[in-house]
């Protein structure tokens, strides 16, 4: 098979594959990070009602879980876990949650994700 052909069908399979493999944000899950983060308890119940996911991932893999940690909103947090929001999941750096809260200094925070088994010794990329 010519280098020509191999990388054209590489590129058409990609196309076709990438889509299903990305996931697509919604203004509704755009918007729900944005409330998560600044503590709009109500907003964010709203926009869950209306179908944001609440395990929405950004471009560095960070959720509404990860930003309401980083801003200690404690409230907001156990309101995702409710709808079903995971705790443990790792951004591309490998930063969890919990990471997020104890950087800033959020101890609510961090005690809410302790008590729900947050890993207490897991690393980053960078160790």
């Amino acid at each position: 098979m010519k280098k020509q052909n191999y990388f054209t069908i590489l590129f058409m399979t990609a196309v076709l594959l990438l889509p299903g493999l990305l996931q697509a944000a919604t203004s509704k899950d755009e918007s729900l990070f944005y409330a998560a983060r600044a503590g709009q308890h109500h907003q964010v119940a709203s926009l869950i009602k209306q179908g944001a996911n609440v395990n929405y991932a950004n471009r560095s893999r960070e959720t509404p879980m990860h930003v309401a940690a980083s801003t200690g909103q404690t409230g907001v947090m156990q309101y995702l876990r409710g709808q079903g929001a995971r705790h443990n999941v790792a951004t591309v750096n490998g930063w969890y949650p919990i990471h997020h809260a104890v950087r800033f200094g959020r101890i609510g925070a961090a005690r809410y994700l302790l008590q729900l088994g947050s890993p207490v010794y897991a690393k980053t990329r960078d160790g």
